[in-house]
């Protein structure tokens, strides 16, 4: 793979970067959460929270290289 192969993200607007921000500390903070979580029912819950703070985080990171469903298809079933 040569340099140029690389993708470069779009510049991220400020509106884009907050978001970002705000969408991992909600992972940091379910992550914790879920890790002192006594009961199944909390943990199922924190883990449900993980996955769609999780899919909302990929989905910005996604637009920001500018992928396409094709891209973005392949790289979720490599995962």
């Amino acid at each position: 793979m040569y340099i140029s192969q690389v993708p470069i993200p779009k510049s991220p607007t400020l509106k884009t970067k907050d978001k970002v921000i705000s969408l991992v500390e909600q992972m940091l903070s379910s992550q914790k959460e879920l890790q002192f979580a006594t009961n199944d029912s909390d943990k199922k819950l924190f883990q449900q929270k993980c996955d769609l703070v999780d899919k909302q985080i990929n989905k910005l990171i996604y637009e920001l290289y500018g992928l396409n469903e094709e891209d973005i298809s392949i790289i979720e079933n490599s995962v």
